[in-house]
């Protein structure tokens, strides 16, 4: 999965103002937190409600809206018009830019994997990791692990001083903010760890309290990359299905355990856990 440039805009959803005709579009930086954007103004409320609509259903990559749009086009006047094609350029442009980055089961070497052979599912009592589940856990692990690995190259060992200028670190415990470059690639290690069991066929059971912290805010991304796209557009719906996919509780079950005190104890191995290789190194 490929990196996330610095200037990466994911466009959430589009807004109208209550009481005006301003349409906002809800943008999510790759770094920090969401902000409102104005992309057009008309003079008709209604209309600029139906305009932003068309505009959400763009972003959310639903299909047949073109009689819609051409619709509102007919109506808008030119000026937001214009704006309003200009809109609709971007979302379209930021999708397909999404696509290539968040929905590609491909590595870097053009390596498939392959998540049905990996992890076939049965019909049995109890939690399992079910393809469609490991997918998404794999790409969110992943993710994770490349914005750890921009926070450090961005800020190198500068304490952490809220979201504007973090991705990763400033969603750790504010005891963990003064941490130095090493422990930060340390962290950044446990989410390609964990991510290379998934690919190696195996369950990710984090073996130390920083794999336990990355897994945490994994299943977070997964709940909330389910929640912003549709069905028909997430690489995993073309696995096998299963009745525990996307079973957040079992994999809480499961994959969560530890997460204590930071420091060098993030790193100290669980008891019963087996030591990953010392020699392993770094992916950045």
């Amino acid at each position: 999965m490929a990196p996330l440039p610095d200037d990466f805009v994911f466009t959430r959803d589009f807004l109208c103002e209550p009481a005006g005709g301003r349409v906002f579009a809800l943008l999510q930086p790759r770094i920090g937190r969401p902000v409102l954007e104005a992309v057009l103004e008309c003079d008709d409320a209604v209309l600029a409600q139906r305009a932003a609509d068309v505009l959400a259903d763009a972003a959310r990559g639903k299909r047949d809206t073109d009689a819609a749009m051409e619709q509102v086009l007919a109506e808008l006047p030119a000026e937001a018009g214009v704006a309003f094609r200009d809109a609709l350029e971007q979302v379209r442009a930021g999708r397909e830019e999404a696509d290539e980055l968040f929905l590609d089961d491909d590595d870097e070497d053009g390596h498939v994997v392959d998540f049905g052979a990996l992890f076939p599912a049965r019909d049995h009592d109890g939690w399992q990791l079910t393809p469609r589940t490991a997918s998404i856990l794999d790409a969110t692990l992943s993710l994770l692990g490349d914005h750890a690995y921009d926070d450090i190259e961005m800020n190198g060992g500068a304490a952490v001083d809220g979201e504007e200028k973090w991705a990763v670190f400033c969603r750790l415990a504010p005891s963990t903010w003064q941490q130095d470059v090493e422990w930060r690639r340390r962290v950044a290690r446990a989410c390609d760890d964990l991510a290379g069991d998934i690919e190696s066929g195996k369950v990710p059971v984090p073996r130390c309290d920083a794999e336990a912290v990355v897994m945490r805010l994994a299943i977070s991304e997964a709940q909330e990359w389910l929640a912003e796209l549709d069905e028909d557009e997430l690489a995993q719906e073309s696995l096998p299905e299963h009745g525990d996919d996307y079973d957040w509780d079992g994999c809480a079950g499961v994959l969560l355990r530890g997460g204590g005190e930071p420091g060098a104890a993030w790193f100290e191995w669980f008891g019963g856990a087996e030591p990953r290789d010392p020699e392993r190194g770094f992916r950045r």
